[in-house]
């Protein structure tokens, strides 16, 4: 009766309904506008982030900005094991290209 193979969502509902969608382990978390998350100080970041799923991706016909902290915020979003600190993220990728300035 509460078995689903997909469950589709707007993230007005997703972010509503959030501690319902938390419950469930999701196997794939597919998230398609992902421009809509790359701030981490947002809130609908923060919630989306707490859903356990085994993989994600991110859809986007969005550029990034030329923002490292965006890029962090959408890797972390994805791997957040590997992007876990934004600080290291920002010593591999932001401060060599500075020092070579």
């Amino acid at each position: 009766m509460n078995s689903f193979h997909i469950c589709i969502t707007s993230y007005k509902i997703a972010v509503t309904d959030h501690p319902i969608f938390r419950r469930k382990k999701w196997y794939y978390m597919i998230l398609d506008e992902a421009q809509n998350i790359k701030n981490f100080k947002s809130q609908r970041w923060q919630i989306l982030l707490n859903f356990k799923a085994h993989s994600r991706l991110l859809l986007t016909g969005t550029p990034l900005q030329n923002d490292l902290t965006e890029l962090w915020s959408l890797l972390h979003f994805l791997m957040p094991k590997i992007f876990n600190s934004f600080d290291d993220f920002n010593e591999w990728f932001n401060i060599p290209f500075q020092e070579a300035l």
